[in-house]
């Protein structure tokens, strides 16, 4: 099982589509699983980086995290 997360955005979604599309047992992860929309054999599950309860549940099981962040704003200097 591979735990992807970021699966509502671009890059998450594409990857989700991709290890799905070659069979991988993927379990797609994200705050809002409403939104996701994505083929019956993968299972969706919450999971936000901010409640670390969800996260344990999320990854539970699984072989491997694809693990993408949100973009954080850029440090800036004084």
């Amino acid at each position: 099982m591979i735990v992807v997360t970021g699966a509502t955005g671009t890059v998450g979604g594409e990857v989700v589509r991709l290890l799905a599309g070659r069979g991988e047992r993927v379990r797609a992860m994200t705050r809002e699983p409403s939104k996701v929309a994505v083929s019956p054999e993968v299972e969706v599950v919450r999971g936000d980086f901010d409640d670390p309860g969800s996260l344990a549940a999320a990854v539970r099981g699984a072989d491997a995290v694809f693990l993408l962040s949100a973009p954080q704003p850029v440090a800036r200097s004084a």
